[in-house]
């Protein structure tokens, strides 16, 4: 008994619990980019930041109403818009860029259906939209609130099931009933027990409309102009290979017509905003890149504000449930990933694809390790047996022997870096985010399952970081909205970011799929991670940054880090002078 020690002054608590509070601070990411040591005007803005969240606090621990991020982001987005950390701060403050959104369904669900309402001015009778009112499982497997074009219905079989969808939308209450259907606008998402089942139908909803080119083209046009709104000049698409049923050699400028003046609002389309499209006569099924190229530079003419470029970069994808097992499946994944590498060595293409992701949900998918041996670490030009054209082959062929060449013949991984979506699952045992911590050189797609896994966080803190970059590679593109409704994190208090951050593991905040998620932009989700992970000024101005580092880097290659570091400082403390000086 004599060897029993008690602490009996209260001060030797203080100081124990003092000394574990600041190691778990210090040796964040925040330390590592030196963010931390916070400027006069930064303290003043943070203190205006913490007070507003301690209000929040204090009428929750009163019971006085719900903390909002214990409630599904839908019903706080209102709440979020009227407070000052939204409209004062995350609002105006500079976004760096948004590095992890899909390409169809990164139009907010509100613009989408103004679009869809301003297509049916411009378009020709083939082209006008229906939608699918009713529901028989026994005659089609086509779901309710579909869209389609007109030339679709009776290939998708659904005659005596659809109503043009000008008519529908003018009936009250059907506008509202769309939107639930292409969103989780509502306590509707709540009943469905598996939310990636009904997450893939609202995909199947929208899906057809991006066979049109013309449609594909406005669309981005919208989506980027989105984007600028919310002080985001640098956007990373995940991209699918998209084929349109609308292969004429013509240009946009004689699709749209006569019919080009919409009445819409915000949807005018002029013929001076008309654009050549190319002759489909590139077999490697890049058209649609084309497209997201062109719908930039209109955006980049008649949209930019502030005079800043708007810079589009490309993430190539396949669907996570393709299997590498299955001789058909690997035939198409293979294709898919030479197709990307050849594309990505083109001249035409190789500035804008920086590399190549399997997406959709990942644990009904295929697990990493599935992908590794012939996929990703596979040999460079096997993908083209039994599916490729003998044009397309001889491209191919160029290609390996150019590589072969240079000495930069093998694997796949040697010739394009993998962006994957990995660690989007609460499974304590899938472990695709340790695999992908590996694979990935640069990010990782979500990746908040990291946390249970102590080891691949000790090897990322210690080891990551490209030669004379402060920035910690790979970096985690948190989604904090997608992950509270896909019921990852349905209470966002536990979203595991903040506590990676302290442990060194750099992370950006991106918005995933604003149409489902009501997010455009990403203030949204910078109000929603600081109301719910408690972070501070400087952990937010770490994940600016990160995004801001690859925005200058375009995606990829290593720059000098100081002139970034100082361009940013300047673009940072201007924001937080002008955030202070209004808010007084």
């Amino acid at each position: 008994m004599e060897n029993i020690t008690y602490r009996t002054q209260f001060k030797d608590y203080l100081n124990e619990n003092f000394e574990l509070i600041r190691s778990d601070q210090k040796d964040g990411v925040t330390g590592r980019l030196k963010m931390n040591d916070l400027t006069v005007n930064e303290i003043e803005l943070q203190k205006k930041m913490w007070r507003i969240r301690q209000q929040y606090k204090k009428r929750y621990e009163t019971m006085q109403r719900p903390y909002p991020s214990v409630q599904p982001f839908y019903k706080v987005k209102s709440m979020a818009e009227k407070s000052e950390l939204y409209t004062k701060v995350f609002k105006k403050m500079p976004k760096g860029g948004l590095l992890h959104v899909h390409s169809t369904a990164g139009l907010s669900v509100e613009r989408l259906l103004m679009l869809l309402k301003a297509w049916q001015n411009i378009q020709n009778t083939d082209y006008k939209i229906m939608i699918v009112t009713i529901q028989d499982i026994n005659q089609t497997k086509v779901a309710s609130g579909t869209l389609l074009y007109a030339c679709q219905v009776k290939e998708a079989g659904v005659e005596g099931y659809v109503e043009p969808l000008d008519a529908f939308l003018k009936e009250e209450g059907n506008e509202q009933w769309l939107k639930e259907l292409l969103s989780f606008s509502s306590d509707r998402a709540e009943q469905f027990t598996y939310k990636w089942d009904e997450f893939n139908t609202i995909f199947s909803r929208t899906s057809r409309l991006f066979m049109n080119s013309v449609f594909y083209y406005v669309y981005h046009i919208e989506f980027f102009k989105e984007c600028i709104e919310d002080n985001i000049y640098y956007v990373e698409l995940r991209c699918g290979y998209e084929e349109f049923t609308d292969k004429v050699q013509s240009s946009l400028e004689e699709r749209l017509g006569e019919k080009s003046d919409c009445n819409a609002k915000n949807y005018v389309y002029k013929k001076d905003m008309a654009i050549e499209i190319s002759p489909w006569d590139n077999p490697l099924d890049s058209y649609f890149l084309d497209i997201i190229l062109k719908a930039r530079d209109a955006v980049n003419e008649s949209y930019s504000k502030s005079g800043e470029k708007f810079i589009v970069k490309i993430i190539l994808c396949a669907r996570r449930d393709l299997s590498p097992y299955k001789k058909e499946d690997r035939a198409k994944l293979l294709k898919k990933l030479d197709t990307a590498i050849v594309l990505k060595n083109t001249v035409r293409y190789k500035d804008i694809i920086l590399g190549f992701d399997f997406v959709s949900e990942e644990d009904r998918g295929q697990i990493t390790d599935a992908y590794a041996e012939d996929i990703i670490y596979g040999s460079f030009g096997t993908g083209y047996e039994d599916v490729l054209s003998a044009e397309e082959k001889e491209k191919l062929g160029e290609l390996i022997q150019q590589e072969a060449e240079n000495g930069v013949s093998g694997p796949r991984i040697e010739l394009i870096d993998f962006y994957l979506h990995d660690g989007e699952s609460t499974w304590n045992n899938n472990f695709n985010v340790s695999g992908a911590s590996i694979i990935c050189r640069k990010r990782i797609g979500h990746g908040f399952n990291m946390v249970n896994h102590p080891g691949t966080v000790r090897a990322v803190a210690t080891n990551g970081g490209t030669i004379n970059s402060d920035v910690r590679e790979p970096v985690l593109e948190i989604c904090p909205i997608s992950n509270q409704l896909l019921g990852y994190h349905p209470d966002l208090r536990t979203h595991p970011a903040c506590s990676l951050m302290r442990s060194g593991i750099a992370c950006c905040i991106a918005n995933d799929d604003p149409q489902l998620f009501g997010n455009p932009g990403v203030s949204y989700d910078f109000w929603s991670a600081y109301m719910a992970m408690d972070l501070d000024l400087g952990q937010i101005k770490a994940m600016v940054y990160t995004a801001y580092y690859y925005y200058q880097t375009n995606g990829c290659g290593q720059t000098n880090e100081n002139i970034i570091r100082n361009n940013f400082d300047d673009m940072w403390e201007s924001f937080v002078a002008r955030a202070l000086a209004e808010w007084q």
